[in-house]
């Protein structure tokens, strides 16, 4: 019992770290590549999260756990949502870099703050 434990909370501080990563840190002096990385750690961490769930799941099911059939709908549950949130992830930086680019451009023909998009 205490290796699984010890797996599940190594499992979920790593993804607890991955989550509080653009939080903590400034990636860049650019916005469009601190914007970039800030949402690769999101889709990584909400990957990670739908890999937990597999692995608490596993887990259980070795474990002889009598609700592994509800912990394999929350896997389910889980990764459905995950992929919904990544697409969404995906199609927000988009729409986000494209705004970005557009008032880069329009700051330069204006005169105002000049930073590279690189």
């Amino acid at each position: 019992m205490s290796a699984e434990l010890s797996v599940t909370i190594f499992v979920l501080a790593v993804n607890l770290g991955v989550f509080a990563l653009p939080f903590l840190v400034d990636f860049s002096k650019s916005q469009f590549t601190n914007l970039l990385l800030r949402r690769c750690c999101w889709v990584l961490g909400i990957y990670l999260l739908m890999l937990n769930s597999a692995i608490i799941s596993t887990i259980a099911s070795n474990a002889a756990v009598p609700v592994t059939s509800e912990i394999f709908g929350y896997m389910w549950l889980l990764g459905m949502a995950g992929y919904v949130l990544m697409g969404y992830l995906v199609l927000k930086t988009l729409i986000d870099a494209i705004t970005l680019a557009k008032q880069n451009i329009r700051n330069k023909r204006m005169g105002g703050d000049e930073e590279d998009l690189t």
